[in-house]
């Protein structure tokens, strides 16, 4: 059960750094898919592994993916969902 709340406390959080951002960067950090918020500076890891995407993924990733608003960030992170 805790588990669960974990997790459903884990994607708030995520949502709400994407809905009251503007401008990110999708890159690595610690293993992780994480987003940047460009305003901000915030970062916010996924519970994404790198080691799980295909190898294009990785090397877009490792560029940092850019995006300009939620609704992109949205659309870029639909990929890499387990």
């Amino acid at each position: 059960m805790n588990l669960i709340l974990s997790k459903i406390v884990h994607t708030a959080l995520i949502l709400a750094f994407i809905i009251f951002s503007v401008g990110f960067t999708v890159i690595e950090d610690g293993g992780y898919v994480a987003v940047r918020n460009e305003q901000t500076q915030e970062l916010c890891r996924t519970e994404v592994r790198i080691d799980m995407l295909p190898q294009s993924d990785v090397e877009r990733i490792a560029q940092g993916i850019a995006c300009e608003n939620a609704s992109e960030l949205a659309r870029v992170m639909e990929n890499f969902r387990a």
